[in-house]
């Protein structure tokens, strides 16, 4: 079981460095020491994961059996992303290194889900909720909706993990169809559409579709189409759709991936290389997990400055589910398609 071998101020210490990638204040080698850091704090998100991902499998079996329950440690671009995005955030505050998923068949189960860790009357979860973001009922402009949990972990076995913050998401299939479908053109265009900061264009279609999905699910629009009605907002979806030939695009997009079902382990090492349309697997067992992180460290740093390789590592209970989890790393946006071409055909 991994341990933190770095004091607080060189946690944050190694975020400032981070941070500051694009200038010359620090050198190579402070760079390398930030991600040895940086490796450390992740890898000490693992048990916790691991047990916050037990309570979860059970709270979804009475709000949702089909649900499909996931877990990751966070990207190393994503993590340098956000430092520079928000610049008095602390490394050592990051509240999502470790994050876990539910995506769930309806806005029933979301809201079942939801108030099974936040009724106190029957939860007896005894890590502290530090903080709860409804982005259904409140949408991001970009067009990003779910539930994000986030707590404060403390054990009783270990508790030199405690104090560290992990994030539960939890997404109706359609909201993750969204969030996919934005990963995966976001990759292909060389831009964070996640973070509003595409070309506007695609930065407009996928606000103006989450707006879309959340009036089929019955939810509040995004912000700044709420003043559009149903109709108006599917056939500015229909307009944007043909113009921007989305679905042409996202189909293409699709990659080669081996049998997934031939891969043991728990944790998972997904590497795309989207210059030639392909997914490599690497799988590890639980009492590897200290190789997995140190090759994933491995294979972020090869991805580094490579605009064509993303890399990720992953657990979900069952290897065939890998794909339904994480669709983005595969390029699989089919569920996206299937829902925008029912827009386009209720237009008609």
């Amino acid at each position: 079981m991994a341990e933190l071998k770095y004091s607080k101020g060189e946690i944050n210490r190694a975020g400032a460095i981070l941070r500051s990638t694009d200038s010359e204040e620090y050198s190579i080698d402070d760079f390398i020491w930030a991600l040895e850091v940086l490796n450390n704090l992740r890898e000490m998100c693992v048990h916790p994961l691991n047990a916050f991902q037990t309570t979860l499998r059970r709270k979804m079996k009475v709000a949702d059996p089909t649900a499909i329950a996931s877990q990751r440690l966070k990207r190393i671009p994503s993590i340098i992303g956000k430092l520079k995005r928000s610049p008095k955030m602390q490394l050592a505050r990051m509240q999502d290194l470790g994050g876990l998923r539910a995506v769930v068949c309806s806005m029933d189960a979301v809201r079942e889900l939801e108030k099974s860790y936040l009724n106190n009357s029957y939860n007896r979860f005894r890590h502290v909720l530090t903080s709860h973001k409804d982005y259904i009922n409140e949408p991001k402009s970009s067009g990003y909706r779910g539930i994000h949990l986030v707590y404060k972990y403390q054990g009783a076995t270990n508790p030199h993990h405690n104090g560290l913050l992990l994030e539960i998401q939890i997404r109706t299939k359609m909201q993750h169809a969204w969030a996919t479908a934005v990963e995966t053109m976001g990759t292909f265009i060389g831009q964070s559409i996640k973070s509003s900061e595409a070309d506007e264009a695609w930065n407009e279609y996928f606000s103006l579709v989450g707006s879309a999905f959340a009036l089929m699910e019955g939810c509040n629009p995004v912000p700044q189409y709420a003043h559009l009605d149903k109709m108006q907002t599917f056939k500015l979806v229909e307009e944007m759709t043909t113009r921007l030939a989305v679905v042409d695009r996202l189909l293409a997009f699709r990659v080669a991936v081996e049998d997934i079902t031939r891969n043991g382990g728990s944790y998972h090492l997904l590497i795309l290389d989207t210059a030639s349309q392909n997914v490599q697997i690497k799988s590890f067992g639980i009492r590897r997990i200290n190789e997995a992180t140190a090759e994933y460290l491995e294979w972020e740093k090869k991805a580094e400055g490579n605009l064509y390789m993303q890399v990720v590592l992953v657990s979900t209970e069952n290897v065939s589910n890998l794909k339904a989890a994480y669709p983005s790393y595969f390029l699989d946006a089919e569920e996206f398609v299937r829902i925008v071409n029912h827009i386009k055909a209720e237009c008609l």
